[in-house]
């Protein structure tokens, strides 16, 4: 048998047969009464969704019984028919039962059961509605939960990352006061092999110590705690700078450099030092990669996005799979056989001094022919957040 999903309340026989006889082959089941109080239990123990009554009955009204109805059964819908409908009827079941129809007597039975139909797909929805609602709250305090737990480990991993650097780099500067004493002959001459075994271990010292500056770098842009300081300069002579800087390993390495610079770019504002150290690692990399060639730096100005600097090398390139790995942490693509040395951290930091200053950097690179980085620099950089 059906679950009970309607119940009708009348004191008139003739009605309740004719509702039985009208919802009979319904896929749902319908209850028929005269005694409110058996309605009243019909809406406790069954899954009731609308509930008909007629307002002038012996014992209670329509009205009353629909208010009852409601504190039982709130979701569900409340129809109220009467052959005696007025405006006071009509008030009293808007602010007693909260009535969703008033339905006058005689009725259609084809608008009765349409009307049953849209009431139990009102309610049905409504059902579906809370339970989807009550899915998302508890699926969105299991991700503030989770996000709770992800932000707290991420303030260890930052604080474990602070306090393993600085008490690293106490150690490497005694070992590398050491390696200078030794390489002074200050305790007494050193032996070929015992000066390649001092090279060989300052390389590693130095390597470290760069490593650990870049882990710190990278961990206070990330969080927000990196400082700027913001001035304005010019993009000219930054440029100048760079190559001034570079000139002698341009020199070793027989490499061509080549300037590309708008005349009378206007001043932007950012940290110069922080845009030296984008250019010290776009150039070192440029060089690394590059064994014959030359290295161009540009300098041009977009009206939408400030300045646009550039490194481009004639160097190995990079494979098109590779490219969008390049900004990854501690990630440094190229043939397996050739070795170079980096703490694969250095485009990521550039990405970052890049970030805080409002700007974006990207590449085009085609191997065998060589590799161009961009990247913008506002005329007015936003602060870093």
């Amino acid at each position: 048998m059906p679950e009970v999903n309607v119940l009708i309340l009348d004191d008139e026989q003739s009605i309740l047969d004719l509702c039985v006889r009208l919802f009979r082959n319904e896929t749902y089941g319908a209850a028929v009464t005269k005694d409110y109080r058996e309605a009243l239990h019909i809406i406790e123990t069954s899954d009731v969704k609308v509930v008909l009554s007629d307002n002038r009955m012996p014992g209670i009204s329509g009205v009353d019984f629909l208010r009852l109805a409601k504190e039982i059964k709130p979701e569900a819908v409340r129809i109220l028919f009467t052959g005696y409908a007025d405006v006071q009827v009509a008030e009293d079941a808007i602010n007693k039962g909260e009535v969703y129809r008033l339905l006058g007597k005689p009725f259609e039975l084809q608008e009765l059961r349409a009307l049953v139909h849209e009431s139990i797909e009102r309610v049905d929805l409504v059902r579906q509605n809370r339970s989807l609602l009550e899915s998302l709250q508890k699926r969105n305090a299991e991700l503030e939960e989770l996000s709770a737990k992800l932000k707290d480990m991420y303030e260890s991993q930052q604080q474990l990352t602070y306090t393993v650097s600085h008490e690293l780099r106490t150690p490497l500067a005694l070992i590398k006061s050491s390696l200078d004493i030794l390489d002074s002959d200050a305790l007494g001459r050193l032996s070929d092999d015992q000066k390649c075994f001092v090279g060989r271990t300052r390389t590693g010292v130095e390597r470290l110590g760069r490593l650990i500056n870049d882990i710190l770098d990278l961990a206070k842009f990330e969080s927000g705690r990196m400082d700027l300081d913001f001035a304005m300069i010019s993009p000219k002579e930054i440029v100048e700078d760079i190559i001034d800087m570079h000139t002698p390993l341009f020199r070793e390495r027989n490499l061509a450099v080549i300037r590309k610079v708008t005349p009378d770019l206007p001043l932007m504002r950012a940290d110069k030092d922080r845009l030296i150290q984008v250019f010290v690692n776009l150039l070192h990399n440029a060089m690394k990669f590059t064994l014959d060639g030359s290295v161009t730096i540009g300098a041009v100005l977009d009206n939408q996005e400030g300045i646009v600097f550039s490194v481009a090398d004639t160097g190995i390139g990079i494979k098109q799979e590779d490219q969008p790995k390049l900004f990854e942490k501690f990630r440094q693509v190229g043939s397996p056989a050739r070795k170079v040395g980096g703490t694969g951290l250095g485009l990521s930091i550039c990405r970052e001094i890049v970030r805080c200053h409002g700007g974006r950097i990207w590449l085009h690179s085609v191997p065998g022919e060589g590799s161009c980085f961009f990247f913008t620099i506002p005329l007015v950089s936003p602060p870093c957040g």
